[in-house]
């Protein structure tokens, strides 16, 4: 490899998250589904890794599977060694859309989730709101912020409760170009704080070298992981530097593979 891809990449601590020949079928209208097949993957504690792959490859069941918001499926998915029955607060989960309550000020959105709701924990609501840049809108309401201050919120939401798993769901997909760019670079900031276990979803291939320390290549349906990229790229990173430029072609030669023809549903 390009010796100038070789920045240190992080140690291999233990392993967070193990998936272990993990498959997940659908019944659409009488007819069965395979959305995931036979996915092996070790996530390693404080790593950042993002899963990329075409609409309906099982990016965001694969997420969901981890959260615990869906409980049927085969094979093992194992936080600490521990089987995921259901969702619990040692997972963070942030939505495309930020689905904060209208009815509730930036301040009660963020603490809405905490374990203890009659605990008065201001200073670690004031640590969030300064880690997102919302102090001076912590009593605003939802319908006052634009679209990347709501991301903001739901990111502080998430992080109420010190999760071992931050997941997220193409939190950017809906922004403009430039509100991306800036709240990725706030989320790297997050995650160099805060060193959480972050497991990102996202079509765009930019985003996920510029974030991740390893690139998740999907199949399409049914979803095989069909590439582990490493990203060894120092940060703050370059999009424009040779480096990034050619990891980002070889994950597009990756990614591109003619889609099987099949009757399409939306999962």
């Amino acid at each position: 490899m390009n010796e100038q891809y070789l920045a240190n990449p992080k140690e291999k601590q233990s392993v967070k998250l193990s998936i272990k020949s993990l498959s997940k079928t659908y019944q659409v209208k009488g007819v069965e589904i395979s959305v995931l097949s036979d996915i092996n993957l070790e996530i390693y504690e404080g790593e950042f890794v993002a899963i990329v792959g075409g609409s309906g490859c099982g990016k965001s069941t694969f997420l969901r599977i981890v959260s615990g918001f869906i409980q049927d499926y085969v094979g093992k998915a194992q936080i600490n060694g521990s089987d995921i029955h259901a969702p619990g607060r040692d997972r963070g989960f942030v939505f495309q859309e930020s689905r904060l309550f209208p009815w509730l000020t930036v301040e009660e959105n963020i603490s809405f989730g905490r374990k203890n709701k009659h605990e008065k924990n201001s200073k670690k609501i004031d640590e969030l709101l300064t880690l997102v840049g919302l102090t001076n809108f912590s009593r605003a309401y939802p319908q006052q912020l634009s679209g990347g201050m709501a991301q903001r919120c739901a990111i502080a939401r998430a992080l109420i409760n010190h999760p071992e798993i931050l997941l997220l769901d193409e939190p950017f997909g809906a922004l403009d170009a430039m509100t991306k760019v800036t709240l990725q670079e706030e989320l790297l900031k997050i995650h160099e704080k805060d060193k959480t276990t972050t497991i990102l979803v996202t079509h765009d291939i930019e985003e996920a070298i510029f974030l991740a320390d390893r690139v998740i290549v999907m199949t399409p349906r049914p979803g095989k992981i069909h590439k582990i990229i490493p990203v060894h790229l120092y940060h703050p990173r370059n999009r424009n530097e040779s480096a990034f430029v050619e990891i980002r072609k070889h994950i597009y030669n990756e990614f591109f593979t003619p889609p099987k023809q099949e009757i399409e549903y939306s999962i």
